[in-house]
C-alpha cells in the first residue's frame, strides 16, 4: 500500500503529458496506416493518446488531493517546453512486437528529468519508482498476438521518422481511468501548470 493511499474501491490512476487535438488526429492517421498489416492489435483510441509520466494504480480520495499538492510541487521546479512527436517503432526492437509507439524528439531530455521530477515528488507518499528506465512515448496499440507481427514490424518501418508536429508542454495531468466496454475512458482529475524557471533545480521536500 503506498503510505494509505491505495484502496481496493479507488481511483485508478496516472500522470500524464496530454496533447493538442491535431497531434492525435495524426498520430490517428498512423494508425490507420498500419490497420491494412492485419495484425492484431489493440488500438488505443486516438482521443486517448498521451504520454504516460507515472502509473499510480487505486488511489483514495483523500490520496488524489495529496498526490495532487506532490505534483504541484514537481510542476513548481520545472519550466514548459517544447515537444516534438515523430518517428515510429515497436517494443521490444527484436523479437516479435508488444507494443507500437510513436516517439518524442525535442523535449526528449527535458521529458526525461520532468518524469524524474514525479517520482521524487511522489516518493514520500510511498510510490515506488519505475524499475524500467523511463523513455518517452505514445503508445499506438498493444499487440496482442503474433498474427502478422512481421507485416506490422515492416508497416512501422515505413512510417519512417519524420517529425508529425510539436507543442509547447505547458502543464501536466493527473488522470482517472475508467474501463468501459467501448474503451477506457480518461478524464481530467487535477489540471498542473509547469511554473518553474528553465533550470531550476527540484526542491529536496
Amino acid at each position: 500500500m503506498a503510505d494509505g493511499l491505495l484502496m481496493a474501491c479507488g481511483i485508478r490512476a496516472f500522470v500524464a503529458v496530454n496533447i493538442p487535438e491535431a497531434l492525435k488526429a495524426a498520430l490517428g492517421e498512423a494508425q490507420a496506416r498500419l490497420r491494412p498489416a492485419g495484425a492484431d492489435v489493440s488500438w488505443t483510441a486516438p482521443r486517448n493518446i498521451h504520454l504516460t509520466l507515472k502509473f499510480l494504480g487505486e488511489v483514495g480520495e483523500s490520496g488524489v488531493q495529496r498526490v495532487g499538492r506532490a505534483l504541484e510541487r514537481a510542476a513548481a521546479s520545472r519550466a514548459p517546453f517544447t515537444v516534438g512527436v515523430g518517428g515510429f517503432g515497436v517494443f521490444p526492437p527484436k523479437g516479435p512486437p508488444r507494443v507500437v509507439w510513436a516517439g518524442v524528439g525535442e523535449g526528449a531530455e527535458a521529458l526525461v528529468t520532468l518524469q524524474d521530477a514525479v517520482e521524487r515528488a511522489l516518493a514520500p507518499l510511498a510510490f515506488p519508482r519505475e524499475a524500467r528506465r523511463f523513455t518517452p512515448h505514445f503508445t499506438l496499440g498493444r499487440v496482442r498476438s503474433p498474427r502478422n507481427a512481421a507485416a506490422l514490424a515492416a508497416a512501422v518501418a515505413d512510417l519512417g521518422q519524420g517529425l508529425l508536429g510539436s507543442f509547447s508542454l505547458d502543464a501536466i495531468a493527473l488522470m482517472r481511468s475508467q474501463l468501459d466496454p467501448k474503451g477506457s475512458i480518461y478524464t481530467v482529475l487535477r489540471h498542473i501548470p509547469l511554473i518553474g524557471a528553465a533550470g531550476a533545480p527540484f526542491p529536496v521536500s
